[in-house]
C-alpha cells in the first residue's frame, strides 16, 4: 500500500471513528482523546490530519453525505427505467432514515448537533464547517438525472439547478419532521404521497 493510501485509509478510520464516539457521546462531552482511542492511535496523530474540532465535524459531514451520494449515483447510473429511478430515488432517500434504528438515529441526531453547531458560529468567520458547500453536494447529485429527464422530453422544462433544490429540499424537510414526529406519520404512505406529489408532477405526462 502507497504511502497516500495508508493516509487516506488512516484519514477514514478517523473518520468513523469521530462518527461513533460523537453519536454515543454528544459533540460537548465527546473529545479527540476519545476519538484517537476508539480509532486506535495516539491523539497527536488526530490532529496531524484534522486541526480542529470544526474541521473534524467538517469531514464527518463529508463523510456522511458522501454515503448517501454514492447510494444515489449508483441508483441513476443503472439500467432501470427513468420513473422508476425517481420513484427509487424517494425510497432509498427514506431508507436511509432509519429512525427505527438506534444506531442510526444517533448518528442522525449528531448531524443535526453539527448543523446546528455550525449555524450557531458568527458569520464570516473562522469555522472549518461550510454548510453551504456540504449541502450543494447533495442537490447537485440529483442534477445529472433531472437534466437527463428534461433532454429526453420526459419531464418539463425547468432550469435542473433549481428543480434539484426544491426536490432535496422536499425530501429534507420531509425527513427533518419525520424524525421529530415520527410517531405520528407512515413512512410507506409518506413515501405514495411524495411520488404522486414530486414525481408525477414534473413530468410532461403520464409514464
Amino acid at each position: 500500500m502507497t504511502p497516500i493510501a495508508k493516509d487516506a485509509q488512516k484519514r477514514e478510520r478517523i473518520i468513523a471513528a469521530a462518527m461513533e464516539v460523537f453519536a454515543a457521546e454528544g459533540l460537548s462531552k465527546g473529545t479527540i482523546a476519545s476519538v484517537a482511542s476508539r480509532a486506535g492511535i495516539g491523539k497527536g496523530t488526530v490532529y496531524e490530519y484534522f486541526r480542529s474540532k470544526d474541521e473534524l465535524f467538517q469531514a464527518m459531514l463529508e463523510y456522511f453525505f458522501a454515503g448517501m451520494i454514492a447510494q444515489w449515483e449508483a441508483l441513476i447510473q443503472s439500467p432501470l427505467a427513468y420513473k422508476d429511478k425517481l420513484n427509487l430515488l424517494i425510497d432509498s432517500t427514506f431508507d436511509f432514515m432509519d429512525f427505527d434504528n438506534l444506531q442510526a438515529m444517533s448518528t442522525w441526531r449528531m448531524v443535526f448537533e453539527i448543523i446546528l453547531y455550525a449555524l450557531r458560529q458568527p458569520e464570516g468567520g473562522e469555522s472549518a464547517i461550510n454548510l453551504a458547500e456540504s449541502f450543494r453536494s447533495l442537490i447537485s447529485a440529483f442534477e445529472p438525472l433531472l437534466a437527463e429527464g428534461v433532454e429526453r422530453g420526459l419531464i418539463k422544462p425547468m432550469e435542473t439547478r433549481d428543480l434539484a433544490f426544491l426536490l432535496f429540499a422536499a425530501l429534507d424537510g420531509v425527513g427533518l419532521h419525520f424524525f421529530l414526529q415520527k410517531g405520528n406519520y407512515d413512512a410507506g404512505r409518506l413515501k405514495s404521497l411524495l411520488r404522486q406529489i414530486l414525481v408525477t408532477g414534473i413530468f410532461k405526462e403520464a409514464l
